[in-house]
């Protein structure tokens, strides 16, 4: 399970702030992520 890096809250979403990758590398990419950053509903980022 992952929680919210504001507040703790289970979160709801996942980034890795790594660039672009395609489809079929993504897996492999987010295995390799070492600045996942996980949100709850409340602190979502806006696009």
């Amino acid at each position: 399970m992952s929680y919210c890096i504001e507040c703790g809250d289970e979160a709801e979403v996942c980034f890795c702030m790594t660039e672009k990758k395609p489809l079929d590398e993504y897996l492999e990419a987010m295995k390799e992520c070492a600045e996942l950053k996980c949100y709850c509903r409340k602190h979502m980022p806006r696009s």
